[in-house]
């Protein structure tokens, strides 16, 4: 007898999970990761295998191996594989401003004889955060005695605006308000009152999709690219024929940062290449490149295009130059030059 629910039954269709949801789903399995049981002999010896599908074919279990092997280690120290641990001037207060701002939960703690924190503790997400007090005797010193930080903590959160603000309320120093960045997250970088860098981000799509300032029955104001916005944001996401990036190349780029920070207010984080440096601040994003004697101190531009493989084309038919696109953690691009030698490049965002 045919079922008559058939006729309701749809073939199965993948569906994109909800960010936020997978967001907590991976802070999820990597807490039950962290307070799980270590694989047993019998565990381990399975991974070292290699084993068979259902038809027979050899599979591979290299990947599993090692999955298994950061599973373990996890269970074993209770951590993830890198952890973070400061040097922070006030430790008692350091660890309940970060329990504070963070939602996190203040642990553990051991007090020296001399009354200072040799190690304190606070659970955030699932990450436990550990600091001490300075113990200059050891050359443990934190980045306001230091003179600065090298190091930027990345946090995930669900609500970038909202930690910032909090963050700010709490005695932060803002150094880059919230925005949407290209390579896919809201984010925002402060500087806690003990000197550290924090990056506070989350994924495009998990965020609210209300702000506290807004009623929900108010849509949010609209950048150019129909992403939610605020009239003074920082417009990251451009349009085909937009400015992308700036790269001003010179000959000293602290020299160049000292002078562009006094004349105009910059400031600049270490950036992703030897003697880079990223400008915050600027309505169009950019970086100085140092490249010494032999800089030709310009600004080389980076232009938004639709596909990039067309515009290399059209690149090299109007007379330029053009290398082959490649994909970079920001999206595609491609180095090209004019019909009149002047360099630039190309790019195009990764699809999803």
């Amino acid at each position: 007898m045919t079922d008559p629910f058939d006729v309701l039954r749809l073939p199965p269709a993948p569906l994109a999970p909800d960010p936020r949801f997978a967001a907590r789903l991976r802070a999820e399995l990597a807490r039950a990761l962290a307070e799980g049981h270590a694989l047993d002999s019998s565990d381990r010896d399975s991974t070292d295998r290699d084993s068979t599908d259902d038809r027979g074919a050899a599979m591979t279990t290299t990947q599993t191996t090692q999955t298994a092997s950061d599973a373990a280690r996890m269970a074993r120290t209770g951590r993830p594989t890198i952890n973070a641990y400061l040097a922070v001037g006030d430790a008692r207060r350091a660890v309940q401003w970060y329990a504070d701002v963070f939602a996190g939960e203040v642990g553990e703690s051991v007090e020296m004889p001399d009354g200072r924190l040799g190690h304190a503790e606070v659970r955030i997400g699932a990450s436990t955060l550990m600091m001490a007090d300075e113990f200059a005797e050891m050359g443990l010193l934190s980045p306001l005695s230091r003179g600065g930080t090298t190091v930027s903590i990345v946090i995930d959160v669900d609500d970038v605006d909202a930690t910032t603000r909090r963050a700010a309320e709490a005695g932060a120093t803002v150094e880059r308000e919230p925005a949407d960045m290209p390579y896919g997250f809201r984010a925002s970088a402060v500087i806690d009152p003990f000197g550290h860098r924090w990056l506070i981000e989350t994924p495009l799509g998990a965020a609210p999709a209300t702000s506290a300032e807004a009623p929900a029955a108010e849509a949010p104001p609209q950048g150019r690219s129909g992403r939610p916005g605020r009239p003074g944001d920082h417009e990251v996401y451009t349009e085909p024929g937009d400015i992308v990036y700036v790269t001003w190349r010179v000959k000293d780029e602290q020299r160049t940062a000292r002078f562009f920070g006094e004349l105009l207010g910059w400031t600049v984080t270490p950036g992703s290449v030897e003697h880079g440096l990223q400008v915050d601040g600027p309505n169009v994003m950019g970086g100085l490149w140092g490249q010494g004697d032999d800089a030709p101190n310009d600004a080389k531009l980076m232009y938004h295009v639709p596909d990039i493989a067309e515009a290399v084309a059209k690149v090299r038919a109007l007379g330029g130059t053009a290398g082959e696109p490649e994909l970079m953690p920001y999206g595609w691009s491609a180095e090209c030059t004019d019909d009149q030698g002047m360099e630039f490049w190309l790019y195009t965002p990764a699809e999803g």
